[in-house]
């Protein structure tokens, strides 16, 4: 049986002091103001696959982090916030990995989502520190045709302002083999660079439906985003005494605070664990600061969000701990456009709305390859032993079970009062005879109540674990670790107190290979498969090595005009924009 393993995070000590309620950084002196301004503020850029969708179709985007000051991509920054709000508020919240200043994510548009226009919103921890008007938003309109749609007589027929004109780059020339295409056939695009700088540079390609009725001439390019942009744009201005939010350097961060219950008053120097309630059973533990503030940063992919954060003493309940989420923006002041539709666009929607059930309905034969996440493997330097319970006698309790089925682990009452789990030391060990306490851990979290462990049911348990060396996290010492594995994994459902929180880290979001449409070495049988894409092609991950580059896509059933827009910055961080126009006859 895999039994589950305990991965060691790499604490990330900060020199500063923390001087607030909710975790932000207080610049304590006028070395942590100048470290504070010097660090160069970020623009973040949004590339995404239309302004206009329907419920049932998926919003892709690519996530251009920028340096405010060189112009160029970011390094700074690893974790990005995308948000869509509409008028009745948040409608989702992915958090982006990023890589070199660029990221990736998408989102089913689900039907319960109403008509109407949305927000998308973008930014970084550190953006936070600035105005809110520097955060990136645009528009988007959303129809619902499940729900009743509004038609007006006096809405603008865009049909007759024919709007599909081509935008082109003095940087790439961006080269259609037509300008028309029947269905399911194969189209060819030839990226050439025009001049050095565009070798090197970060792109990304959408091509996409062109619907007459909706006027995207107001999608922000990459060309208008740097045009609007101030001037060497910083953080706003702060002095000694004020507070700052951290950019997130290493990956995600995680802060709180720990205060007396009795007094109020912060903590310094406790100890506080997080356990990341995954198979990984993640592991790690950090000390409040002179303000009581604690710092956890995530640097390793987890497969699961739950976490428990609690505070590790042998009177837990004398303190209470709370988390701060810097990351949190309310944005109720947001204007929203009306959508706007001529009654001679309804059958258009409809057939649009009727492509998209087909194609969900097959969907299982097009689905986008989601790239496996890498988990990292534990040292432990010896082997641990498990116990699978359904290979012995089934005792009532664990306190039972330690007795009569695992070996080299029993427990004993001390002081008089309270039972405590032993893992007997080896004699060599170096603490051996010294009296030190386990680490226990259930269903990946850490517990400190020995005695509740003892008399829970032990038919729920499907493994023990046990590892008999000392095992180390900062300057604790244990005498081994004990790991309680349940059938339902809910253990931590059991753990209670203001001194404990169990919080949803929204993990960010998977990496993910999107589906192609490839006719050339598909079956014959897939002909027969109906094929109503709208979005013929999301590449969002293009780079010029050399002076050309070629991209091939198929058209599928559906006519019309289709736009191909590339968005994104050259090697120099200068921005990157083209569009370009064919049919399907």
């Amino acid at each position: 049986m895999m039994m589950k393993n305990i991965y060691i995070l790499t604490a990330f000590f900060l020199t500063f002091a923390f001087k607030t309620m909710h975790g932000q950084y207080v610049l304590k002196n006028i070395d942590d103001v100048t470290w504070y301004i010097n660090i160069p503020q970020e623009d973040i850029y949004l590339h995404y696959n239309s302004v206009f969708m329907l419920t049932g179709e998926t919003l892709h985007y690519k996530v251009y982090c920028k340096n405010a000051n060189t112009k160029e991509l970011s390094n700074n920054s690893k974790i990005a916030y995308v948000k869509l709000v509409g008028k009745e508020g948040l409608v989702f919240e992915h958090k982006i990995r990023l890589a070199n200043g660029s990221g990736k994510g998408d989102f089913f548009v689900p039907p319960s989502i109403r008509s109407g226009n949305y927000k998308l919103i973008a930014y970084t921890r550190w953006m936070t520190n600035g105005s809110r008007d520097d955060f990136f938003q645009a528009d988007l309109s959303i129809i619902n045709p499940y729900a009743n749609i509004t038609f007006d007589e006096n809405a603008v027929d865009i049909v007759t302002q024919n709007v599909f004109q081509p935008k082109e780059s003095d940087k790439l020339d961006l080269v259609l083999d037509a300008d028309a295409y029947d269905k399911r056939q194969a189209v060819n695009i030839s990226l050439i660079a025009k001049e050095g700088s565009a070798i090197g540079g970060v792109y990304s390609l959408s091509i996409n439906k062109k619907e007459d009725f909706i006027n995207d001439d107001g999608k922000l390019t990459t060309i208008a985003f740097q045009e609007a942009l101030k001037d060497n744009r910083v953080s706003s201005t702060r002095k000694i005494g004020e507070i700052i939010n951290l950019p997130e350097f290493k990956g995600e961060m995680l802060s709180g605070m720990v205060v007396d219950n009795q007094t109020g008053q912060p903590v310094s120097g406790q100890e506080v664990a997080l356990s990341i309630l995954s198979k990984e059973a993640y592991q790690d533990i950090v000390r409040t600061n002179e303000n009581g503030i604690f710092y956890f940063q995530l640097l390793n992919e987890y497969s699961t969000p739950k976490a428990l954060i609690q505070v590790l003493n042998d009177q837990p309940s004398d303190f209470k701990l709370t988390i701060n989420d810097a990351s949190i923006r309310e944005f109720s002041d947001l204007q929203f456009k009306e959508i706007k539709l001529h009654p001679k666009h309804k059958d258009a929607i409809i057939a649009r709305s009727i492509h998209n059930q087909i194609e969900n309905g097959y969907a299982n034969v097009k689905q986008d390859k989601i790239i496996k996440r890498e988990y990292g493997e534990l040292f432990y330097g010896n082997p641990i032993r498990t116990y699978v319970l359904d290979d012995y006698k089934r005792f009532s309790t664990i306190a039972k079970t330690l007795e009569e089925v695992v070996d080299d682990v029993y427990h004993e009452r001390k002081g008089g009062k309270q039972r405590f789990i032993n893992v007997r030391e080896r004699e060599t060990d170096p603490y051996y005879e010294v009296d030190i306490l386990p680490l226990i851990v259930v269903d990946g979290a850490t517990v400190q109540d020995h005695e509740s462990i003892l008399y829970f049911d032990a038919n729920k348990v499907e493994s023990i674990s046990v590892l008999r060396d000392e095992y180390y996290y900062d300057k604790r010492v244990y005498q081994g670790v004990l790991m309680i594995n349940t059938f339902d994994g809910d253990y931590y459902n059991n753990l209670q107190g203001e001194h404990i929180q169990l919080i949803d880290l929204k993990s960010p979001q998977q990496d993910k290979d999107y589906f192609y449409q490839d006719y050339d070495l598909q079956s014959k049988s897939a002909d027969r498969i109906p094929d109503y894409r709208t979005q013929l092609l999301w590449e969002p991950n293009i780079s010029l090595t050399g002076e050309r580059l070629r991209i091939r896509f198929f058209t599928s059933d559906v006519r019309g005009t289709f736009e191909v827009s590339l968005e994104g910055f050259d090697k120099d961080g200068k921005p990157v924009s083209i569009k370009k126009y064919f049919k399907v006859e």
